[in-house]
């Protein structure tokens, strides 16, 4: 089943409450083509940490951006 392929990535993800299509777009490509390429198969050490630090990422924008409309 594809699902319990890397789970560890989904869960960082959704603690994070990035949605898989958030880290596509920021990856330059479709969610089902990201689905394909990086979700079907366990990735290695160094593939999840850079996308770790793509979540990370989005989470610091929307988080600013949230802070600049308080300030607003």
């Amino acid at each position: 089943m594809n699902a319990s392929k890397n789970l560890d990535i989904r869960s960082y993800a959704a603690a994070n409450n990035v949605r898989l299509y958030e880290i596509a777009e920021r990856l330059g490509m479709s969610p089902s083509m990201f689905s394909t390429a990086y979700m079907r198969t366990e990735q290695s050490r160094t593939t999840k940490e850079s996308l770790k630090r793509i979540i990370r990422e989005i989470k610091a924008e929307r988080e600013a951006n949230d802070e600049k409309e308080i300030q607003a």
